[in-house]
């Protein structure tokens, strides 16, 4: 973990909880602590981090709800190299680990059931977090379900998933579920300016563009090539929205082959244009102040004055359902064409010849 994408910005309801159920009581037992834990939320929104939290209290040698960070325990679990602690990704099919787009796979599966079967070797307890269990294979879960039910004493089980109604609702029964809401505009603003010095501008810019998603803020402030690939999609979103239909299409088309095996890509960009062009639908309704990309604030305004504000909400309902079929995995090519196709189409630039000059 990064000095920024370890810190816990807000959720505080959830960490005052954990504070509790990680507190020992007089006789060094843990009452309050159940077998399993399953945090959902947004992606980005800072579950793992939370997650990872409670299992560094759990495993802190000067145990009372907070770890303290500076014990041999929470030392080891700071460099990843506890050996009470097993964490468990998404994968691709030659085993390496894809958050994103990866698989919970079988093999794995065994491998966790293995390792709640050893004794803890410096902790009370053995724990797994398992990260993304809504991406998880079928045979996965089914391996796990007896796990979940019955793990032994010493196991304590986390996971995360971005919602819990998209898995097995007895896996779901077994565990006790956290869910984290989105965190203000305000919150994030001031924790990039106050606890991460960013400046102001870049500041206020990430905290709008973020909603709610404190570790996608994060990201973004400590890795250039994420915003490199903004100012991409920032670009392309401008060059569609006053572009012909041809030039839509023939962008369609290179965006599918671009991205013909990565539909998570496309999704993102998708998930772009969304709030691109609910910028637009906001201006074009006098709610300007609430635009979240406002380093391209003058062709939201000229998208707003040149476009029709039906065709704009109508296009919107369309990207949503657009994101819902490439969530399910729904051909790329198919859904950038009629994304194209359908995108508000804006009327020509108003003409300046003839203007009087000064």
């Amino acid at each position: 973990m990064t000095a920024l994408s370890s810190a816990i910005i807000g959720h505080e309801r959830i960490l005052d909880f954990l504070r509790v159920v990680a507190a020992p009581d007089a006789q060094g037992a843990y009452p309050r602590l159940r077998h399993a834990y399953l945090f959902t939320g947004a992606e980005a929104l800072g579950k793992s981090t939370l997650a990872q939290r409670l299992a560094m209290a759990l495993f802190c040698r000067r145990a009372q709800g907070d770890p303290c960070r500076e014990c041999p325990a929470c030392q080891s679990f700071r460099r990843g190299q506890h050996p009470d602690f097993l964490r468990v990704d998404p994968t691709d099919s030659q085993g390496r680990p894809l958050r994103r787009r990866g698989l919970l796979r079988a093999e794995q599966a065994e491998a966790i059931i293995h390792h709640t079967l050893l004794r803890p070797f410096q902790s009370p307890f053995r724990v797994i977090l398992i990260r993304e269990l809504h991406q998880a294979h079928p045979v996965f879960l089914n391996k796990l379900l007896k796990t979940f039910e019955e793990p032994p004493a010493a196991v304590v089980l986390l996971a995360t998933a971005v919602n819990a109604a998209r898995l097995l609702p007895t896996l779901v029964s077994r565990c006790q579920v956290l869910p984290l809401r989105p965190l203000s505009t305000d919150l994030i603003h001031r924790a990039l300016t106050q606890v991460f010095s960013l400046e102001e501008a870049r500041a206020q810019l990430l905290a709008r563009l973020a909603h709610g998603r404190i570790g996608w803020a994060l990201s973004h402030a400590e890795d250039d090539r994420l915003e490199a690939a903004r100012a991409q999609a920032r670009s392309l979103a401008s060059h569609l929205a006053f572009g012909s239909t041809l030039t839509r299409l023939s962008a369609g088309q290179e965006l599918a082959r671009r991205h013909s095996g990565d539909s998570r890509a496309v999704q993102t960009q998708v998930e772009f244009w969304s709030f691109w062009w609910r910028d637009v639908w906001l201006w074009q309704h006098g709610q300007e102040s609430a635009c979240v990309n406002i380093d391209c604030l003058q062709d939201i305004q000229a998208a707003a004055q040149r476009t029709e504000a039906g065709a704009v909400t109508a296009f919107l309902a369309r990207l949503e359902k657009a994101q819902a079929y490439l969530r399910q995995n729904g051909n790329v090519r198919l859904a950038l064409t009629n994304a194209m196709l359908h995108m508000p189409a804006a009327a020509p630039a108003p003409s300046t010849k003839g203007q009087a000059t000064s």
